[in-house]
């Protein structure tokens, strides 16, 4: 089971360390490509001038610079979070919810346990009589700021992952990692921090 887990983070005024990467970048369309987590030059990947703009960025400065507003939203989001919770009972519904057992998902979910969650949001795709291939999980941390901690079943909806291969770490427990920052002094910024489990 392949799964991918991402860790977004805002922080702001912080010092710059390593961004915000889209994810559509690395993902490749099913239909085209071999399925489970797929590293290739970063050559063949055919990336855009805008892309091949951020990465240089990441790595010569540790950081991608953009003026965003996107931050100071998900700071927004961690503090006021409780006043957007919609605990609808239909299971395709995807407003953010209060607790676990108000989502319906297509797979096993065992949430960590030091993550005090603000609440909870479904993403991916859904699957009739299964449930949601992908939850979010938000929550306030005093070291790292407001976060969200996606988990994307990537399995279940026969998905594929693409990585350049000159992005790829190996931070978590020796899994595929990438690391990105993007943001600037003014505005603050975010870390997306992505591994994937070919393991499941």
């Amino acid at each position: 089971m392949m799964k991918k887990n991402i860790l977004t983070l805002a922080l702001i005024a912080a010092l710059p360390s390593l961004s915000f990467a889209d994810d559509t970048f690395f993902t490749a369309d099913p239909s085209k490509a071999e399925t489970g987590v797929t590293i290739v030059p970063l050559s063949k990947m055919n990336p855009s001038k805008e892309m091949l703009s951020f990465l240089e960025q990441q790595k010569t400065k540790g950081f991608s610079d953009k003026e965003s507003n996107e931050p100071q939203q998900m700071i927004k989001t961690g503090k006021f979070y409780l006043n957007e919770i919609n605990d609808n009972s239909d299971p395709t519904d995807t407003h953010m919810k209060s607790d676990l057992s108000k989502i319906k998902l297509a797979f096993k979910f065992k949430p960590i346990p030091f993550i005090k969650p603000i609440g909870y949001a479904v993403g991916g795709m859904y699957i009739k009589d299964s449930g949601w291939t992908a939850i979010s999980t938000f929550f306030n941390d005093k070291e790292l700021g407001t976060c969200k901690f996606k988990l994307n079943n990537m399995k279940l909806s026969n998905g594929a992952v693409r990585i350049a291969k000159e992005t790829v770490r190996n931070d978590i427990n020796n899994k595929i990692t990438n690391v990105f920052v993007e943001g600037s002094v003014n505005s603050g910024f975010i870390y997306n921090v992505d591994w994937n489990d070919t393991n499941g």
